[in-house]
This record gives C-alpha cells, structure tokens and sequence, in this order.
C-alpha cells in the first residue's frame, strides 16, 4: 500500500509539474486570450494539484515507517484531502482588498506546507 501511494503522488506531481512548464501553451492555445472561465477552471486545476508535491514529500517519508504508523497517517491524509478539496473549491477567489486579502492560491499553499509540516512531524515521531 505504500508503494501505491507514492506512485500516485509521483504521478500527481508529474502532471503539475507538466502544468506548470506547459501553463502559457495551454492557456494561448486552449482557453485564448479572453477565456476567463478556463484561465481560472485551470488556475483551479493547480490549486488542487498544489497538494501533489506536499503529499509525495509525506509518502517518501512513509516508506521507513512501520505499516501501523503508515495506517494512522493514511486515515489522517483521507481526512485532510476532502477537507482541502471542499476549501478550496469553496473559496472565492480573492477575498478583501489587495494588501491585506487571500487568495485561493495563497491559502492553498498554507494549507499545503502546514499539512507536509505536519505528516513530516507525525511520521518522523511515530517512527516505530
């Protein structure tokens, strides 16, 4: 089971790294230049994919851990994902003003490094 996990959070993190190099192709050649809707179905593509990184990073460390600490992080993780899901979907895309607002992106990214922080920590601590 560990192993699937990580192949698919190496394939998640392929496919956003494949986004991210392929972003202005994809947004010149499939949504035009005024295609707001599909500029932001693929924003939101990225924000969900964001995950992916955080996710792998977690699932490289949970190859050393036994297979009950690798269960507890499991049921954690199946948690967190909806939870993110639902968040980010959720959210406007901005919300306040430009100094002091979020966007859907920068809380996507906090919600990200908290979650690696926090696996790394749990994994690394739960070791046995």
């Amino acid at each position: 089971m560990k192993k699937k996990f990580l192949y698919c959070s190496v394939f998640a993190t392929v496919i956003f790294s494949v986004l991210i190099l392929l972003e202005e192709i994809i947004k010149s050649n499939f949504c035009g230049p005024r295609d707001i809707t599909c500029w932001e179905s693929y924003n939101l593509l990225m924000v969900i994919l964001l995950l992916s990184p955080a996710l792998l990073i977690s699932s490289l460390i949970s190859l050393k851990v036994s297979d009950t600490t690798f269960s507890a992080w499991k049921k954690i993780t199946q948690y967190f994902i909806p939870a993110y899901l639902i968040i980010i979907i959720l959210m406007p895309w901005s919300v306040g003003d430009e100094i002091a607002g979020f966007t859907k992106g920068m809380l996507g990214l906090v919600l990200c490094v908290g979650y690696t922080l926090f696996s790394c920590a749990y994994l690394l601590l739960k070791k046995k």
